[in-house]
């Protein structure tokens, strides 16, 4: 009987839907990080869509290969405390997680894992139109020397996508802080990708001023950038944009040749 519901709570039918329940892996016995990793890895194997509708499980552990299968669904992963929402709704915010110690092979989902800038957003890159809801950010915690970025192509997000800092009381200076190491490029190169985004409580600094161009970040094709509270020093340029629209609040630029063009 199609109707019949299951141990989980789900019926037959919807059991037998193309994408794949994570609680469908969640039996007697199995903790939630291994029926998550599992869910994960029947997906990544079986080109299937994995559904969180209804599910807020526990991660004790990093989730291999998270972003390589297509999430859906009203669902949380928590860990530590922290929780990463699959299908941010409205005004509600999710975030992927850049420290020092990240590694690409982290799912970023908090900073017990973090994961890089460049991972992070290859990640975002995967969402789809998730991205028409909530708030979507990547948080960079402390001080990092990441390599420079070039952006790949991101849906589109409706509500801005965040590059962030930990926060810190209105104006007062960032604590998070990026540096170039003097690399002679930009931060992040948005080059012929089109994004809505606010960066915010970020410190970036020591790019490459000779040379050639670098410095902080590149801006092309009807780009709309908020930038806030955030201090660009040592670079040949801070902001570099073309048919684009920038705001710029509360920043300051220091021993740099160019604050924006």
């Amino acid at each position: 009987d199609s109707g019949i519901k299951t141990w989980s709570g789900r019926t037959q039918d919807s059991r037998n839907k193309d994408s794949i329940h994570v609680l469908d892996f969640k039996t007697a016995g199995v903790t939630d990080q291994v029926a998550i990793q599992n869910a994960v890895n029947y997906c990544l194997s079986n080109n299937r869509t994995l559904n969180w509708d209804g599910a807020n499980l526990t991660s004790t552990g990093n989730i291999l290969n998270f972003w390589g299968v297509d999430h859906n669904g009203r669902g949380s992963v928590t860990r530590n405390g922290n929780k990463f929402l699959i299908s941010p709704i409205l005004a509600q915010e999710t975030e992927i997680v850049v420290k020092s110690n990240g590694l690409t092979v982290n799912d970023g989902l908090t900073e017990e894992f973090p994961t890089t800038m460049k991972q992070a957003f290859s990640y975002l890159s995967t969402i789809g139109n998730k991205s028409a809801h909530g708030v979507w950010r990547i948080r960079i915690k402390g001080a990092i020397s990441s390599a420079a970025v070039k952006a790949p192509t991101l849906p589109i997000f409706a509500n801005p996508l965040e590059i962030a800092g930990d926060d810190v009381a209105d104006k007062s200076e960032p604590t998070s802080v990026w540096s170039g190491l003097n690399q002679a490029t930009y931060a992040v190169n948005f080059n012929r990708v089109t994004v809505n985004i606010k960066i915010k409580n970020l410190t970036l600094q020591d790019w490459l001023r000779t040379g050639g161009n670098s410095g902080g970040f590149v801006f092309d094709t009807n780009c709309n950038v908020f930038v806030e509270n955030c201090r660009f020093r040592r670079m040949n340029i801070g902001i570099w944009t073309q048919k684009s629209y920038l705001n710029v609040q509360n920043s300051e630029f220091t021993d740099i040749d160019t604050f924006a063009c």
